[in-house]
């Protein structure tokens, strides 16, 4: 046990590696690296807060997947998301797009609609705007998507399972799922995976925020690490990942320069 504790870690302190055609294989139609996997929770308990970190950014930081043909959608900077358009994953009419988390910009979403022809549903409390039809294409509920039916504050707040049924897509395959949501990723991603709602979403893209500005404490790295394992082992596989240089902190083990955000874009492969 002692052995293979030491063999993992020093794979997730190794620098990240780029793609070669040496360390790809070829699963289920896909072009699948050899990659790091997350370990049961009981090991990831016995880790400490150093190496749970290690763990962390090794994961988060690295691709699991090749997409062969990734286009940005939306700005070049903040704003804008990668989507995958190789033949399976391509969303093409009458496509569906969930859009958690807005702020001051519509680019990702108009953009989705105007370019691929998507009924886009954008969602997000914290902008003074009332539900209106933007676009022909593109819906804007001030709502936020939560882990529970209430409201946070002024907040109206929905489960992605409420959300799904009132708009009534239950029949319905989602193509693209983004979260923007400032840590509430953390609370409602256990729940949609527990709902089941993440089945039929074909890409996920989602911006984890482990931290702001100080090192995490180990606690939120063992917390995060569970939720990524269970998208994980629901099918989802990283295919492009980018950090958030504005979270940037310093590690407290070793005064390493790290990013506690990361915009993660992963597609669905069973």
């Amino acid at each position: 046990m002692s052995h293979l504790k030491t063999e993992f870690l020093r794979e997730c302190q190794k620098p990240v590696r780029q793609p070669t055609k040496l360390i790809f294989k070829w699963l289920r139609g896909y072009n699948e690296s050899v990659h790091q996997r997350i370990p049961d929770i009981a090991y990831l308990k016995s880790l400490s807060w150093s190496e749970m970190a290690n763990v962390y950014h090794s994961y988060i930081e690295n691709i699991q997947i090749i997409c062969g043909r990734m286009v940005r959608v939306g700005h070049l900077k903040d704003g804008g998301w990668e989507i995958c358009t190789d033949f399976s994953h391509k969303p093409t009419p009458p496509c569906l797009v969930y859009s958690f988390g807005i702020g001051d910009d519509f680019s990702f979403d108009d953009e989705m609609a105007q370019r691929f022809g998507c009924s886009v549903h954008s969602f997000d409390p914290s902008i003074p705007l009332r539900d209106h039809r933007r676009s022909e294409n593109v819906t804007f509920y001030n709502t936020g998507l939560g882990n529970y039916d209430g409201f946070w504050t002024t907040w109206k707040m929905r489960r992605l399972d409420t959300i799904i049924k009132n708009l009534g897509h239950q029949m319905t395959k989602l193509d693209i799922v983004k979260l923007d949501i400032e840590q509430w990723e953390w609370k409602t991603l256990p729940d949609m995976i527990a709902s089941g709602r993440l089945d039929t979403v074909t890409q996920l893209l989602v911006e984890f925020h482990i931290s702001f500005k100080p090192q995490p404490k180990r606690q939120p790295y063992l917390d995060a690490l569970g939720v990524l394992k269970n998208l994980y082992d629901a099918g989802f596989r990283i295919f492009y990942t980018r950090r958030n240089l504005h979270c940037a902190f310093r590690q407290i083990f070793d005064d390493r320069q790290m990013a506690g955000c990361h915009e993660v874009h992963m597609m669905r492969i069973k």
